[in-house]
Formats: structure tokens, sequence, C-alpha cells
């Protein structure tokens, strides 16, 4: 069975690059050339993870058809390889490196890797809503007043 390849949005995809080239040169202009409270910091503070967590998340939930608690269990699977894991290596890794234990990547010591865990409890309460959304009855509605 030949596996289809996904249809890329353009757009969407243009506007993930403009995101993560925003991140980057946030980082780099405050760690490293050390640009702090400048007007720079405020323009660039007040959109770029928003934006950024909004288009992880736009097409998060795209492969649940049904919602059966197999396909459930599968995209839980699929989150947890694709989210906690590099979260859990590659910031144990660098945690070990700067603190010399991965503690310090779970209690907050080690800074910068907040996106990981927070995108995925972003993702798990999306799905407990859609979840939710998609079993629970409509809500009677009284049309007389």
């Amino acid at each position: 069975m030949i596996k289809q390849k996904a249809m890329r949005i353009g757009y969407i995809d243009k506007l993930k690059g403009l995101a993560i080239t925003f991140v980057v040169m946030g980082h780099v202009a405050e760690k490293s050339i050390g640009i702090n409270g400048e007007p720079f910091n405020h323009i660039y503070d007040s959109f770029h993870m928003p934006l950024f967590m909004f288009l992880s998340g736009v097409f998060a939930f795209k492969g649940i058809k049904a919602y059966s608690g197999g396909e459930v269990l599968t995209f839980l699977k699929k989150k947890v390889l694709r989210v906690l894991v590099p979260f859990v290596v590659v910031g144990g890794i660098f945690s070990m490196m700067a603190t010399g234990s991965v503690v310090g990547l779970f209690t907050g010591e080690v800074a910068g890797y907040w996106f990981l865990p927070a995108l995925f409890m972003d993702m798990m309460f999306g799905l407990a809503a859609i979840y939710i959304a998609h079993f629970a009855p409509p809500p009677c509605i009284n049309s007389t007043y």
C-alpha cells in the first residue's frame, strides 16, 4: 500500500516559517545581544509565541475521524512521541549540560522548554473539549420567553 502524501497549505507553511524566524530572532536579540525592555521586545513579545502556539494547534486534531477509544489512544500516543519525548530527551540533555541534573527541566530552573509541555496540555484540553462536545447531547434551548 502506497501512503498518500499530505497536501500542504502554502500560506500556513509560510506563517510557520515566519513564526519560527521570529522566535529565533527574538531569542538571539534577548539572549545573545542583550536587547531587553526595548520597544522591539514589547512588539515581539505580543505576538510571536501566540502565533507559534496557534499554528502548532491548527491541524492538531485533523487525524481523528471518529472519537472511538482506539483513535483517541492513537492520538495520545502520537502526541506523546512527537511532543513530550523531544521535551524530555532534548531538554534533559540540555539540563544535564547546564546544571548537571535533569530536575531543572521540570522545576523551571532550565528555562526555554516550557513550550512543549504547554502545547501538549493545550492539545489534551482541546481533545477533552472536542470529545465532550462530540458525545454530549445538544443543549436544550427553550424558545419561549
